[in-house]
């Protein structure tokens, strides 16, 4: 019935509640007869030098039959989120206008490549195709809006979790970071 990625039968050590995600809220939200009216709270939309891009929305559920409100919740998304900030280069990949001594560097054992096996360095560099982002960035303040309200409508919180970071990575199929990186 839902769309989850990780349930209590698996045997990932500390997921104690499935995830539900937008599929599986629109699922819920038909199934309950519920359908979503969205407001933007804040936009921020700055275009210069440093871009930044903010979206606060807030999705109010309603039935379908009366048109009553039955939960609502507010969802937020922005430009500076690690996903959507930046990306881990390699030295030749850092632009020119960019000291490297000034950027988060991490580094980790090559795992595959010409380097397999020794120790290579990233470093984290702005997001040069940030506006390429705009919609996905407002797209997301929004579903994580419509995932909460539905949650509280349907009174699904003891059951449901929206929050992927409530999830080890072992879940997805990743090491944790620092064995991951070898730091």
């Amino acid at each position: 019935m839902t769309h989850v990625i990780c349930s209590k039968k698996d045997l990932h050590e500390g997921c104690k509640k499935n995830v539900l995600f937008k599929p599986g809220a629109e699922k819920l939200a038909e199934i309950y007869g519920i359908a979503p009216e969205f407001e933007p709270v804040t936009v921020i939309e700055r275009w210069d030098e440093p871009p930044l891009f903010f979206y606060r929305t807030k999705c109010r559920l309603f039935t379908k039959s009366a048109h009553v409100l039955v939960a609502e919740c507010v969802g937020s998304c922005n430009s500076r989120e690690t996903k959507y900030g930046g990306r881990w280069a390699f030295e030749r990949d850092i632009p020119p206008h960019l000291d490297p001594e000034r950027l988060k560097r991490r580094e980790f054992v090559a795992r595959n490549g010409p380097q397999s096996g020794q120790r290579v360095a990233q470093w984290r560099i702005p997001n040069e195709e940030i506006f390429d982002q705009v919609n996905t960035i407002d797209k997301m303040a929004q579903k994580r809006a419509f995932v909460g309200a539905v949650i509280l409508a349907t009174r699904s919180g003891g059951v449901f979790t929206q929050d992927a970071d409530d999830i080890p990575p072992e879940a997805y199929g990743r090491a944790r970071d620092a064995q991951q990186w070898d730091q």
